[in-house]
């Protein structure tokens, strides 16, 4: 749908100057973000909406192709889904449900905070290049990084009822997925930018939660942004 916007809006909008002539480009974004992990964002119990930014620095080498690096930080929320039907300790392990109440949560009350830091390099391959000085792209993007993630439990106590939290230790992955983003440019200097990407996380889950049947360790990411174009200032 997307894709067949741009190229209808190629296809009938006069030529105009490319960015080309300014190939260093910088970018600052701001984004909704949802985990799939053993807790998830959107689930039968509801949503849990995260957020966060990026600032983004490339180059363009062609119509078709840049690079860029980025760095997002953004804070994602999950809880469990009604088939999670069980308790977890204060030292991390799950429980059945008919174990003693102790000082334990029970799912459905834990709510699950994780503050994610990506560092990420990109390919960006423009798949509407072949339309003459178009001022709509759409890229494709593979991309390959690192991640952190910091995760903090909180719910009230069966035990005492008494909201209670605890924070994990950092936790290190890599990370591999991809996006696609819709960019629109407005003028030569400034362009807008709106993009959708899903990231798999490797390692342990992020969200802390032992991994019982629901394994995925996902993170989406929906943002809009804006982009600035600049000359190759090392070669005036």
């Amino acid at each position: 749908m997307i894709l067949a916007i741009g190229f209808a809006i190629c296809s009938t909008m006069q030529a105009q100057d490319t960015q080309i002539e300014r190939p260093v480009y910088a970018s600052v974004t701001g984004s909704f973000a949802f985990g799939d992990c053993t807790f998830r964002s959107i689930s039968d119990r509801g949503t849990a909406l995260g957020g966060g930014g990026t600032i983004a620095a490339g180059y363009r080498f062609s119509d078709l192709f840049s690079v860029e690096v980025n760095i997002t930080v953004e804070g994602i929320n999950t809880k469990a889904m009604s088939c999670c039907n069980y308790r977890l300790t204060l030292d991390g392990e799950r429980l059945s449900a008919a174990h003693p109440k102790d000082d334990s949560w029970n799912y459905y009350d834990l709510k699950s905070t994780t503050v994610l830091r990506k560092y990420m390099i990109q390919g960006n391959f423009n798949v509407l290049s072949f339309f003459d000085d178009c001022p709509v792209s759409f890229d494709v993007a593979p991309q390959l990084g690192l991640a952190a993630t910091t995760t903090t439990h909180s719910g009230p106590l069966l035990s005492t009822g008494a909201m209670t939290s605890r924070k994990y230790g950092s936790q290190y992955h890599f990370a591999v997925g991809g996006a696609g983003i819709l960019g629109y440019a407005v003028n030569e200097f400034v362009g807008i930018r709106a993009y959708g990407s899903i990231d798999y996380l490797s390692g342990r889950r992020f969200d802390n939660i032992p991994e019982y049947v629901h394994n995925e360790n996902f993170v989406f990411d929906f943002g809009i942004g804006v982009v600035f174009s600049f000359e190759e200032f090392w070669n005036r």
